[in-house]
């Protein structure tokens, strides 16, 4: 079951377990009520990870405890990593936070973990930056200038204790980085004999499988543990990473010699079971339990770190109870939103300097709401950013990846008829109260103008009068349904009251209004009014028709939404798409297409010669981990709230490995609430720009060399 999950072991032959287990210091009655809640084969690995950080064994006898109830901490190999870590990690790291404390003092209250520190008196020296001349001799891919720099700054902060953020672009080979640090640790500072000092990485499911493939590909001699599966799965994976048992579910031959059957020596080959665990997020939250105790995890890597950047959810609550002797944290989108989400990551690296009491701080420096942002305090985080973070573009200078050119195209397209009639009837639905729960946050000026339109548009001849002349019979017959079933129908007034978000049904609509409740002609059959209804379908219509159908070219075409996706696909049926003699076919995927499926789809869409041109994708569900170099033009029926999904959906075309020029299409439906979307987008993207992309590069070879001179 579970031999799809081990790489790069031993084969071990299949043979039974025999004999009894032999518990040290428990007694008959409390195995018989350990026998009672666990199997046979738990017991096992429960056994092996105990025995495996025991070193000496002084139990006192059970009337010596009734006597003298004292608490003595065992001598064990995970009591002994931990004092190491409070002792010499901690002053390593502590010294490397005193000698920068300007970076980090102007982010913090005037009572904080620095400050202490700078009380305390004197501290060693911390170990400065120097560039690596040469890869780890266990990396068999060959690192490119950039990343050899890029393994050189996570060396160094090994050296220092201190966590840090790689912060690389998408595509510029995070991962590659990230194994060739673990293989430079193990070839310079190997974890001592019989001691397990294994590495944790947690990412999304959707790289799970690539960040195994990798490191067998480039690094084949660690030995990676994939922990993920059914929880049958999950416990045979635990079995084998304490050493139990074999990919087969038979005793170990370590578990043997301590029942009696076979002798070998103490401790012998012990912790070499595996080198790196890679397991999901999920997974993670679901077996956090047995992941904080299993193991005395030498680091703990978080790929696409940006999970946690909501510090109240229960991943990063998870996550933050994990004790590793260092942490790392990969992104190439590393701020989003606001500079609180700045604040969780450096909260998950530094849990004693940036508390929950700092949070504040970080919040009130960029509030879209309120209109706050304070210059200053952004520029003390991107100092900040630029020494604990290593960021390097696609543009940065040293980075020569041979991309070809990327181009955006945004579309102003202006509403249908159809589209018109169900915009103002959402506007007009609403009640005072809800527009002023929506529009109460933006700035007064904003909200009086959003609000005078709103009554305008309230003013408009109401229902009946709103269909105009320009009104084709088509969409006048819709829109005298729509009013029709209205009429005839029972008053939902509680569903319009209970709208959480009126914005999202605004948003709808400008796709195409079929989406909103009762808008979809009866009965609903494949036709013309599918493009008709909508402006951005008649738009994407003729892209297609000209990419697609006439220059044969493959695109992907993005929503946030999976009912949009929906109609896109019938828009495509009505031109053949995938039909007999089809002039092209689609595909698609979305957060409930299978993996086997995924895959299958994937694998025909880059197939250069396959009838697949067009892809239909969510944005969210599909716009991580993908390599979709195939396509040369991407669209957007819809763009989401946070711009740096966008940016990571554009990168599933636009990587290593494409050598065609992309065009991304972006399609907006003009005086509309989209376009209200554009203005927070930007201001997102201010922030981005003002912190991340303004870095210097205090770890390049330019730097370095001015330092030095």
């Amino acid at each position: 079951m579970a031999q799809s999950l081990l790489q790069g072991f031993p084969e071990a032959a299949p043979s039974k377990p025999t004999g009894e287990l032999v518990f040290a210091d428990v007694s008959d009655d409390q195995m018989k009520q350990i026998q009672k809640r666990k199997s046979k084969r738990q017991q096992i690995a429960d056994n092996r990870v105990m025995d495996s950080d025991m070193i000496t064994d002084e139990v006192a006898s059970p009337k010596a405890r009734v006597k003298a109830p004292r608490v003595v901490k065992t001598d064990t190999v995970r009591n002994r990593v931990r004092d190491d870590i409070a002792t010499t990690t901690r002053a390593k790291r502590d010294a490397f936070l005193v000698h920068h404390k300007d970076y980090f003092l102007p982010l913090l209250p005037s009572s904080n973990y620095i400050s202490k520190l700078l009380a305390e008196g004197t501290h060693q020296e911390y170990v400065p930056f120097t560039p690596m001349s040469k890869q780890p001799a266990g990396v068999v891919a060959t690192m490119k200038p950039y990343q050899l720099t890029g393994l050189s700054f996570l060396a160094n902060m090994y050296e220092n204790a201190m966590p840090c953020i790689l912060g690389d672009e998408m595509g510029l080979g995070k991962t590659l980085q990230t194994l060739s640090l673990i293989q430079h640790l193990e070839e310079i500072h190997p974890s001592p004999v019989g001691i397990a000092r294994p590495y944790l990485v947690v990412c999304p499911l959707s790289v799970l499988r690539s960040w195994c493939d990798e490191a067998r590909k480039w690094t084949p001699g660690l030995k990676v543990l994939r922990f993920h599966g059914t929880n049958s799965e999950r416990d045979e994976v635990k079995l084998m990473a304490s050493g139990a048992t074999d990919r087969y579910g038979n005793a170990t031959g370590r578990n043997k010699s301590k029942m009696g059957e076979i002798s070998a020596p103490t401790n012998e080959d012990s912790g070499t079971v595996f080198d790196i665990m890679v397991t999901t997020y999920e997974t993670f939250v679901s077996e956090s339990a047995w992941l904080k105790r299993a193991f005395p995890w030498r680091y703990c890597i978080l790929d696409e770190g940006h999970k946690i950047k909501n510090d109240k959810t229960n991943i990063a609550l998870a996550l933050q109870g994990l004790q590793a002797e260092h942490r790392l944290l990969l992104t190439g989108t590393p701020l989003q939103n606001d500079l609180h989400e700045m604040w969780a990551l450096l909260h998950w690296l530094y849990p004693s300097v940036f508390t929950e009491k700092t949070a504040d701080l970080f919040k009130e420096a960029f509030n879209i709401g309120r209109g706050q942002v304070d210059s200053k305090f952004m520029d003390y985080a991107r100092h900040l950013l630029e020494l604990v973070m290593i960021r390097r573009m696609k543009s940065s200078a040293g980075v020569d990846l041979g991309l070809p050119t990327k181009s955006e195209v945004l579309l102003y397209i202006p509403l249908t008829p159809v589209q018109r009639f169900w915009y103002t009837r959402l506007l007009t639905k609403a009640g005072g109260t809800l527009l002023d729960d929506i529009f109460g946050n933006v700035q007064q000026k904003e909200h009086d103008a959003l609000i005078q339109d709103v009554a305008e548009d309230a003013q408009l001849d109401r229902i009946k009068n709103a269909v105009d002349n320009d009104f084709n019979n088509q969409s006048r017959a819709l829109i005298e349904q729509a009013i029709s079933n209205e009429a005839s129908g029972e008053k939902d007034t509680s569903a319009y009251k209970k709208l959480m978000n009126i914005v999202m049904q605004l948003r709808k609509a400008c796709i195409t209004p079929y989406m909103i409740k009762g808008a979809e002609p009866e009965p609903y059959n494949l036709g013309d009014h599918i493009m008709h209804a909508s402006g951005k379908f008649i738009v994407l219509s003729k892209l297609i028709d000209e990419l697609v159908i006439k220059q044969k070219k493959k695109i992907l075409i993005f929503s946030g939404f999976t009912s949009a996706l929906n109609y896109t696909e019938d828009l495509l049926l009505t031109k053949g798409s995938n039909g007999h003699g089809a002039p092209f076919r689609h595909v698609r995927l979305d957060g409930g297409t299978q993996r086997a499926l995924r895959n299958l789809q994937i694998r025909l869409f880059n197939d250069p010669s396959s009838a697949e041109k067009v892809m239909l994708i969510s944005t969210r569900a599909g716009g991580l981990g993908l390599n979709l170099t195939a396509a040369s033009d991407v669209i957007f029926l819809d763009e989401d709230w946070n711009p740096q999904v966008t940016l990571q959906a554009e990168a599933r075309s636009h990587r290593i490995g494409q050598t065609k020029p992309v065009t991304v299409y972006k399609l907006l439906s003009s005086g509309t609430v989209e376009e209200q979307m554009m203005g927070r987008i930007r201001k997102k993207m201010y922030l981005s720009a003002k912190i991340t992309e303004s870095m210097r590069d205090l770890h390049g070879p330019d730097e370095l060399s001015r330092s030095n001179g």
